[in-house]
């Protein structure tokens, strides 16, 4: 299979994940703006690359397609930014922000389990019975 087809099913696969968001981001909003340019971006890409791979593009045109590509896909990057300025994403970072401290206190725990094996409730008593010895 052509790498120009694998790129052109991955920017498809792509765009639907990026349509998706887009649609169930709050109308108006800056996330919902961003979401859209990237999938503008990954269609233009997909465009570019069947064009290219069926022979009707010439390098000038695949050239200037992908500024307009990259340029698209940072305008969405811009956007989601302000999305976050403007506090639209704190629902996520607050998600993310939860997950960090539960994965922390997680390892802290496996750490500390692991440095000091008495206090782990797996730990089993190493030390030999000296008393059988003695008699």
């Amino acid at each position: 299979m052509s790498p120009l087809i694998i790129r052109t099913i991955i920017a498809l696969i792509l765009l639907v994940v990026m349509a998706y968001q887009a649609i169930h981001a709050p109308k108006g909003s800056y996330r919902r703006h961003a979401f859209s340019t990237a999938a503008v971006a990954l269609a233009l890409l997909a465009t570019s690359n069947v064009a290219t791979a069926l022979g009707g593009l010439s390098l000038t045109w695949m050239v200037a397609s992908l500024w307009v590509v990259a340029l698209l896909f940072f305008a969405s990057l811009v956007l989601l930014g302000l999305a976050w300025r403007s506090g639209e994403m704190s629902e996520q970072v607050e998600r993310m922000r939860e997950a960090f401290a539960t994965e922390r206190t997680r390892r802290e725990k496996e750490d500390a389990a692991q440095s000091n094996p008495e206090h782990h409730p797996d730990a089993t008593e190493t030390t030999p019975d000296r008393t059988a010895e003695r008699d």
